[in-house]
């Protein structure tokens, strides 16, 4: 199950008002932050490598849904 968070956490908030300046982004003048996060259980069947590009998809659906958020997803194996 994945769930998107957007702004919504602590730390999101204090890295948008840094403001932290970059000039040639095509978003903002400043600094963005988006993240994809991913727990797991391990099982002997799980697929470490999946996992990662699980985890990995998450952080472009991230930026995709306007940068600044963070994207998590729960998985078993």
């Amino acid at each position: 199950m994945a769930r998107i968070f957007c702004g919504t956490t602590r730390r999101l908030p204090l890295i948008m008002a840094a403001e932290i300046a970059h000039e040639r982004s095509p978003f903002r003048q400043a600094i963005t932050a988006s993240f994809g996060v991913g727990t797991v259980i391990p099982s002997e069947s799980g697929d470490p490598v999946a996992f990662v590009n699980l985890v990995d998809t998450q952080l472009y659906h991230a930026k995709d849904n306007g940068r600044d958020c963070i994207a998590a997803v729960n998985r078993v194996g």
